[in-house]
């Protein structure tokens, strides 16, 4: 567990945070914090679902595995490895007509509900 003081300004409106699958480890432990105390609206895919320390091994000289060792609970005790966080508000990832056309889901779902 992390403890981390609140410091101010301490921000009170509506807040969104935006994850995917790219969150991993650390990114995972801040949105644990953010998920459990509920520090605003959480918008997106679910983060990676791993977290911890990496250990890796090598196979015949070639193949580099990594993985992670430790079991890291969520806060309610609950198993977070494979599961992660998952967003109250899911959005679908981003499809080649959504890049072409400049759009961003993501940023476009977030900005709605801040409205």
């Amino acid at each position: 567990r992390w403890v981390l003081p609140p410091v101010l300004p301490r921000y009170t409106d509506n807040i969104v945070f935006i994850t995917d699958g790219r969150i991993i480890s650390s990114g995972e432990s801040v949105m644990s914090i953010v998920e459990h105390y509920k520090l605003g609206k959480i918008v997106g895919e679910q983060t990676a679902g791993t977290n911890g320390n990496m250990n890796s091994f090598q196979v015949f000289g070639l193949y580099q595995f990594w993985h992670t060792q430790m079991y890291i609970p969520r806060y309610d005790g609950s198993a977070f490895q494979g599961a992660g966080i998952i967003p109250q508000v899911k959005v679908k990832a981003k499809s080649i007509e959504d890049i072409i056309n400049g759009e961003d889901v993501f940023i476009t779902t977030a900005i709605k509900m801040l409205r």
